[in-house]
């Protein structure tokens, strides 16, 4: 069984090493990630390739503001 593909809201890092970062957006191949620094914002996109899932958002994370119900 295949693990299932970076979300947005996951937490990843880079393969290679590197800091925790929040999957922001992602398209095919790509993730645009955020992360805190010292207290600053920092941004970037990244092969999702070349990242390795630390946690999953889970699917309660990933619906959206309606899927909450009336």
């Amino acid at each position: 069984m295949s693990e299932e593909p970076i979300q947005v809201g996951d937490l990843v890092a880079p393969s290679a090493g590197g800091p925790e970062m929040t999957v922001q957006a992602r398209s095919q191949n790509l993730a645009y990630c955020a992360w805190l620094v010292d207290g600053r914002l920092h941004q970037g996109t990244f092969e999702i390739a070349a990242l390795r899932r630390l946690r999953s958002a889970g699917p309660a994370s990933r619906a959206g503001p309606d899927a909450s119900g009336p």
